[in-house]
């Protein structure tokens, strides 16, 4: 079983990778990650984007 730690830290990683090949809004990655649109904004691109892990454009997401 995995830690709230662990789950965060994987949905973080498949977030950065979805990106990395081309800009994803974030109701895309939402439903790619199969999780709540606003969980998925308020928790982890929020923060990816604070940290310079990804770069907002458009209403999308990029990994920098």
């Amino acid at each position: 079983m995995l830690t709230q730690y662990e789950r965060k830290k994987m949905a973080l990683e498949k977030i950065i990778s979805l990106c990395s090949k081309s800009p994803k809004t974030s109701r895309e990655i939402a439903a790619l990650l199969s999780m709540n649109y606003d969980t998925v904004r308020s928790s982890y691109i929020y923060f990816l984007v604070k940290k310079n892990k990804l770069k907002r454009i458009k209403n999308q997401y990029l990994k920098v």
